[in-house]
């Protein structure tokens, strides 16, 4: 899964760096500023088990991370995107040939990954809120 979102993220980023996409580029590189602290909580948790005094925080400070960066900026990040793409290719009058094409083909692939990228992220925010609540709910029953 990691491998692959990895692959994807990455391609995203190559293929941002065709001449009109920098802007977004570097912007959605800020996603990934939660995923050295999920790391670092994850190695931490190998290591010294789950009990780790800095576990808990690290689960909170990757939590804020996650919803800030992937979540309430970037949705409105990507919602701006998506209008920009629609943009340019409405004005494109196709006169270069091949480049116009191209431009079309990579900012809708842009597009719809970043589309699917933010619904996985949302995805990801309910399954972290509903295992933490299942999580509560098994503590309140063991007292």
């Amino acid at each position: 899964k990691f491998l692959l979102h990895g692959v994807v993220c990455g391609f995203n980023y190559w293929i941002a760096q065709r001449p009109t996409l920098h802007f977004y580029g570097y912007r959605f590189l800020l996603f990934e500023l939660s995923t050295p602290i999920l790391n670092l909580r994850y190695l931490i948790m190998l290591f010294f088990g789950e009990n780790a005094r800095l576990v808990a925080p690290l689960g909170i400070a990757f939590g804020i991370s996650f919803l800030c960066v992937r979540i309430l900026w970037g949705i409105p990040l990507m919602v701006g995107f998506i209008q920009n793409i629609l943009n340019k290719i409405s004005t494109l009058t196709y006169e270069e040939g091949i480049d116009d094409i191209v431009n079309t083909i990579i900012w809708c692939i842009f597009g719809v990954s970043a589309c699917l990228m933010s619904i996985l992220n949302l995805y990801w925010l309910f399954a972290m809120i509903s295992g933490k609540t299942a999580q509560e709910e098994r503590k309140q029953k063991q007292l």
